[in-house]
């Protein structure tokens, strides 16, 4: 999901670029609902990453406490 996000912020960029050059109202709006659904992929991953933030900690605790050798 988050190399989703880094691709997405990566599309904005260039859309932003290439808004400069176009021509047509077209192209203009097919970078702007570009740059909308790049945006939304973003918001959707930080949403995802600090919803299971919490539980993808307890499961990594929990491998280090299973892999700490017990006296």
């Amino acid at each position: 999901m988050t190399i989703c996000a880094m691709l997405s912020a990566f599309v904005i960029a260039l859309s932003f670029r290439q808004v400069a050059k176009a021509a047509g109202k077209t192209e203009k709006w097919v970078l702007a609902i570009a740059i909308f659904i790049a945006g939304a992929t973003v918001f959707a991953d930080a949403r995802f990453v600090l919803k299971y933030r919490a539980l993808c900690s307890q499961l990594q605790e929990q491998i280090r406490q299973m892999s700490t050798p017990q006296n």
